[in-house]
This record gives C-alpha cells, sequence and structure tokens, in this order.
C-alpha cells in the first residue's frame, strides 16, 4: 500500500472514530426534535479512545482537545454550550517550524468528576481536576485543580464560595469570595453560579481569552490538514532541509560516503560495554529498564546491532525509505522528527538516547532543544550519546565534511560538551574516534620529529567524537 493509500485509509478511520464517539454521546435527555442537532454534538479532536466520558453526563457541543492527555466525565456532570476542554499544548522554548509539532503526547489529563456543573462558554485547561459538585461559572478559564463543591468563576477562575454538602449548615461554608445579596426580606442570593457576579470587564476578558484559544485550535488544526495534504502530494520528505530530489538520492548517497554497513556496524560496536552497563544498571537496580531510543537512525545499523545483542531498542527517522527498509528488516523503526518523539516519550523512562551523525544536520536552536527531550525522557544516570565528525581533523574540516550537501557546519568538541553541559548533564566526556593510518611514519628526530607527528595527527587524526553526557541523579541536583 501506497503512502497517499496509507494516509487516505488513516483519515477515513479517524472520521469514523470521531463520528461514533459523537453519535455515542447524542442529545440529553428531553431534547426537543426541533433543536439544532449542533448544539449536541461534541468537537473532539485527537484520539477518541481518549475521551470517557459517562453515559449519565451530559456534554452538549464541548470541544474536547485531546493532544496531550485524556479527559474524563464523570456521572450526573453536565455542561452548557461551547465549552472548550483542553489537554493539548505547545513547547513555547522552540522557535519556527519545531514549534507547531512540539505537542507533547501525554501527561496533561483533565478530570471532571460527579455532579460537576460547567457552564456555557468557559474554558478548561489541562492538567487539572475538577471535584465532585463543584460549579465553573460562566465564561471561565480554569487552569489549576478546583476542590469538590466550590463555586469558582472568573479568568482566571478563583473560589467564589463553598457549596454545603449534603446535611450540612449553610453557616460557615462561604469563600472568601462570595457575594451575597439582600433580596428586601432578609434573604440571600447567590450570584456566583451563572456569572451574574463578575463585571462587564471580567465578562469581556472571559470572551476575549476564549476567542484566542478557539483560533488558536483552528490554525492549529489548519497547519496539521495543510501538512497532511502536503504529504500526499509530496510523498519523500525533505532530507536536512534539501529537495526532494537528493532525498531520492540519499540512500544511495550514504551507501557511498558514509560506509558499507559493515564498515559502520564494526565502529558502532565499539560502544557495546556502554550499553551494556547502562541498561544493565537500569535492571540491576529493580527497574524493567527503558533500553535505547536512537534518533536520525538511518539505515539501522546501531539498532540491529542492539536486536542482535538482545538490548531493548526502538528509533526515529525523518527519511521514509530508511523506515520503511527498516520496518522490513523487522527494526523498531518510525517515522517522525527526532525532538517532537523524544518530547512524546514518558519523563524517566529511557537508559539510554543516541544521535550518530545527526547533529551536524541541526542549527543550535534545534539540537538544544533536542538535549533537553532527551533529559527528559531519560532516567536518573541515563545517559546521551552523540557522534559527529571531528573539525579538529583538518581534512574533515576543510574538505570531506562538505562531501553531505545536508551538514550545516561543523561542531568543534568543546562547544558540543559545552552544550551538553549547559543542558543539564553531568560527567560529561568527549571522545575522539576513528584516527586514520598517515601514508607515512614520523622518522625524523627532534623538532623534525615533532613537526611530522603534529601533521598526522592534524590530518589523519580522529575523524570523529562522541560526547556522552548523564542525567544527574536527585541527590546529585539536590
Amino acid at each position: 500500500m501506497s503512502l497517499r493509500e496509507r494516509a487516505v485509509q488513516g483519515v477515513g478511520e479517524l472520521a469514523d472514530a470521531l463520528r461514533r464517539a459523537a453519535s455515542a454521546v447524542g442529545r440529553p435527555t428531553g431534547a426537543r426534535v426541533t433543536e439544532d442537532p449542533a448544539l449536541f454534538r461534541p468537537l473532539v479532536y485527537g484520539d477518541p479512545a481518549r475521551l470517557h466520558i459517562s453515559a449519565t453526563a451530559v456534554v452538549n457541543n464541548a470541544l474536547f482537545n485531546l493532544s496531550s492527555g485524556e479527559i474524563t466525565v464523570g456521572e450526573y456532570a453536565f455542561f452548557g454550550h461551547n465549552v472548550s476542554v483542553l489537554t493539548g499544548t505547545h513547547d513555547w522554548t522552540t522557535f519556527g517550524a519545531q514549534r507547531q509539532v512540539a505537542v507533547p503526547k501525554s501527561g496533561r489529563d483533565v478530570v471532571i468528576e460527579e455532579g460537576v456543573w460547567v457552564s456555557s462558554n468557559a474554558i478548561v485547561v489541562a492538567p487539572c481536576r475538577i471535584g465532585a459538585h463543584a460549579v465553573v461559572g460562566v465564561g471561565s478559564l480554569v487552569l489549576r485543580d478546583v476542590e469538590p463543591y466550590a463555586v469558582v468563576a472568573g479568568n482566571p477562575a478563583r473560589v467564589l464560595r463553598t457549596i454545603p454538602k449534603p446535611g450540612e449548615a449553610e453557616a460557615g461554608n462561604r469563600g472568601p469570595g462570595d457575594r451575597r445579596r439582600g433580596s428586601g426580606d432578609g434573604r440571600t442570593t447567590s450570584a456566583a453560579a451563572d456569572g451574574r457576579g463578575l463585571t462587564s470587564t471580567e465578562r469581556t476578558e472571559a470572551l476575549e481569552a476564549q476567542v484566542r484559544d478557539l483560533a488558536r485550535e483552528l490554525a492549529d488544526t489548519s497547519q496539521r490538514l495543510a501538512g497532511l495534504e502536503t504529504e500526499l502530494r509530496e510523498p519523500r520528505t525533505k532530507v536536512g532541509g534539501s529537495g526532494p530530489r537528493f532525498a531520492a538520492l540519499y540512500a544511495d548517497f550514504t551507501d557511498r560516503f558514509r560506509g558499507s554497513t559493515v564498515e559502520v556496524t564494526t565502529k558502532l560496536a565499539g560502544y557495546r560495554p556502554d550499553v551494556y552497563r547502562l541498561v544493565g544498571a537500569a535492571a540491576g537496580a529493580g527497574g524493567a529498564g527503558g533500553g535505547v531510543v536512537d534518533v536520525g537512525s538511518g539505515r539501522g545499523e546501531w539498532l540491529a546491532l542492539l536486536r542482535d545483542a538482545g538490548v531493548p531498542a526502538s528509533g526515529v527517522d525523518a527519511n521514509p525509505a530508511f523506515v520503511e527498509a527498516g520496518r522490513a528488516r523487522g527494526l523498531g523503526l518510525v517515522h517522525g522528527d527526532a525532538v517532537a518523539h523524544l518530547q512524546g516519550l514518558p519523563p524517566d523512562s529511557v537508559d539510554l538516547v543516541t544521535a550518530f551523525h545527526l547533529i551536524e544536520h541541526l542549527d543550535v536552536e534545534t539540537l538544544l532543544a533536542l538535549l533537553a527531550a532527551a533529559a527528559n525522557a531519560l532516567r536518573p544516570g541515563g545517559c546521551v550519546l552523540l557522534e559527529t565528525p571531528n573539525p579538529s581533523n583538518l581534512r574533515m574540516a576543510a574538505c570531506d565534511f562538505y562531501n553531505d550537501p545536508t551538514h550545516r557546519s561543523p561542531l568543534p568538541p568543546a562547544l558540543t560538551e559545552y552544550l551538553v553541559a549547559a543542558s543539564g548533564f553531568g560527567e560529561v566526556e568527549v571522545r575522539p574516534l576513528h584516527p586514520n593510518r598517515p601514508p607515512f611514519e614520523p622518522a625524523g628526530s627532534g623538532a623534525g620529529q615533532q613537526v611530522e607527528q603534529l601533521v598526522a595527527l592534524t590530518l589523519y587524526g580522529p575523524q570523529d567524537y562522541a560526547v556522552l553526557g548523564y542525567k544527574p541523579q536527585p541527590a546529585d541536583r539536590a
């Protein structure tokens, strides 16, 4: 099946799932057939399997964004119209196109417990839990947990009062912001539940915030749709900023300039002691171990070596031809962006993150984002390992580095060491790798021999280097 056929099939399956989710919620009991069905049809963005709505709950036409977590709506909870429940967010520390796709895959859940009333035009932003029987006022912006039986309103929402629990007297249950008005005959009324206690300025601010959030959601949806349409039109993605023509040549180019798979595997085998030390240490500490995650896996030599050694490993690459070939060989490869892939992993879950000859393709902002995402995914004591061409070798710096037109610029070992340390890693180590044998043996003596040795080192010394950094243990960070 072609990429286009798979994409079309996937879109169709998603549309069917959305329709099933919408129909499962349906109209509330007592709705009149003359009312617009759109008033009772929720909008679901993301995986519908992450949405859990009790059969007794009424959500009307709520918008559920499931990009970054699950949403649970408890028994007898009910919503006014145009409520938005949003789990999705973007990593604001990234820039450009990366910010558009820097969306965490999990960890931002929303739980709305039994009997909660969420009034019309309210916005609930993850992560948060709204306790049982709480009330959210009209147009409110909920950014944090709400205690059970609390009445909240405003932008951001704040506690206005506490509802007496069944069997409790009302006295002594007022919140710090409770607004009560005399009715002329000694009775009191609460203006919080329906939003009447808000000033006109507060109402305007809440509505403006809602409009801004909905505009962002619409823009995000439009961008993702445009990306899918582009992928359908151009099945071959770009490689390192190049165009589709070079992407079509990249596999053959790699064979010519990177070396054969046997040569590359022989070089990578030198890292096996590090892998056994890291993965074995996690298993010895009583954990299952998260194994190895390789970003920019290319032809998959490293993943194949780990598989044959019995080490759990997976990888991600932006080149669909490499991914397809790796999957055919039984490798755990996925097609995607390296930074976004790491950001989608559970925190503290991986023993080792590796990137072989990837960082020279990245700008410094993306490299720092990659290191930040790796630090989040690694367990304490886990390691990030980066291998890249060594510009201390003058032949590499002046010529061989530029054999690959997708390279950006050489990274001196001291710079990479600094960036790894500045990203929070400790015990940073630099390893020179893969020297060439010079075509001559230094045969002079004294100063002449020293010159010959210097020439041999600078022209035929280590062609590559690796930087290893370790995520500090909690005690080290204290």
